[in-house]
């Protein structure tokens, strides 16, 4: 069980860099991206956001590339999610049913 908490704990450590890396490359990326929009000239005033953000992307090579960095790290995170939670009730089942076990073989509390 030593081995799975510790492992749980990685997976934990993961998770919180993926957010950290998320948040920090979103916050590149919407500067990025507002910067870009505004600059559009009159032309594209009555576009939509979507399609700003679009024409910007095709426009902008690397804030396309941001962009897909903060899909793939949103995809990761995703399936990251809710994994450490997960092990830390089994965990927690697992050390209720040993304890049960363990009490169950020991004659003197069953009189408590």
């Amino acid at each position: 069980m030593d081995k799975i908490a510790s492992y749980n704990l990685y997976l934990k450590s993961q998770k919180g860099s993926l957010e950290a890396q998320i948040a920090i490359t979103k916050s590149e990326l919407d500067k990025a991206l507002h910067s870009a929009i505004n600059e559009l000239g009159a032309d594209y005033r009555y576009k939509t956001a979507d399609e700003k953000i679009a024409l910007v992307r095709t426009i902008h090579p690397k804030i396309d590339e941001a962009y897909r960095k903060l899909c793939l790290l949103q995809a990761k995170f995703a399936r990251l999610r809710d994994i450490p939670y997960a092990i830390d009730k089994k965990l927690e089942l697992l050390r209720l049913k040993y304890n049960r076990r363990i009490n169950e073989k020991d004659p003197g509390d069953s009189n408590a």
